[in-house]
């Protein structure tokens, strides 16, 4: 299990090779079809990357 930290403060706890995707897809299915990539730890990410353990996300 990983965990992510959200821009709104809010920790998620995901599987292991779990994605941005999958991310945006579980939070809701509008926000993974706007979500184009992800910005983890400042750094931009492709949406299929496997999400680092206990990275932030913006």
């Amino acid at each position: 299990m990983i965990h992510v930290s959200l821009p709104d403060g809010a920790t998620r706890t995901l599987s292991d090779n779990a994605t941005a995707s999958g991310l945006a897809s579980d939070i809701s299915k509008s926000l993974a079809k706007r979500t184009v990539a992800a910005v983890v730890n400042g750094v931009i990410s492709d949406l299929s990357a496997p999400l680092p353990d206990g990275q932030m996300l913006s």
